[in-house]
């Protein structure tokens, strides 16, 4: 396995663990990585200057952040009321080029 494919399998854990905890109980082991891969599929192909850098799923919010250091996504939750700042990984590669650059 090769470096790059080994930091995204481990996002990939951490982003289901993350999407486990603060997602409740319907989100069991099997269902938590199959929206970490469709979020990252989503979001992790999009060039920097691509908007929005945000997936939705229910009372669940992905966004990435390209230009923090290092880049990051942070989960969030609704609580009722407003967004909250539950967790924020580490993104393992870099913003993909966009196309002609």
């Amino acid at each position: 396995m090769c470096a790059a494919s080994g930091s995204q399998e481990g996002f990939l854990r951490q982003l289901a663990e993350a999407i486990r905890h603060h997602g409740g109980p319907a989100y069991d082991e099997r269902r938590a990585r199959a929206l970490a891969e469709a979020v990252w599929r989503d979001l992790g192909s999009r060039a920097p200057d691509d908007f929005p850098h945000m997936v939705q799923e229910e009372d669940l919010r992905f966004v990435c952040q390209w230009d923090e250091e290092p880049p990051i996504m942070t989960v969030m939750l609704w609580d009722g009321e407003m967004w909250r700042d539950m967790e924020r990984l580490v993104l393992p590669t870099a913003p993909p080029a966009r196309e002609g650059e």
